[in-house]
């Protein structure tokens, strides 16, 4: 078994993990971008804790394994499927 080093970058805040989901051919790489399809101005919306989302704001699902969520929502919004 080998040891691994300790990093020297000590961070306070850890690694968020990137989203496992395929994109599809309409969607943005930047989630805000895609949001800006179905939001004409999405920067409030972002910053509001919303049901949908266990009362999280939007913005703290971005970049982390529930962004997934966030991204569910606009395409049912984009594609007009209940939410």
């Amino acid at each position: 078994m080998t040891k691994r080093k300790a990093s020297k970058n000590h961070s306070a805040r850890p690694r968020a993990r990137k989203p496992e989901y395929k994109l599809f051919e309409d969607e943005h790489p930047d989630i805000i971008e895609d949001l800006k399809t179905v939001l004409e101005d999405p920067e409030p919306w972002l910053d509001t804790p919303n049901a949908h989302f266990m009362g999280s704001t939007p913005r703290e699902l971005i970049g982390t394994e529930r962004e997934v969520h966030l991204r569910d929502w606009i395409r049912r919004v984009k594609h007009r499927v209940p939410t």
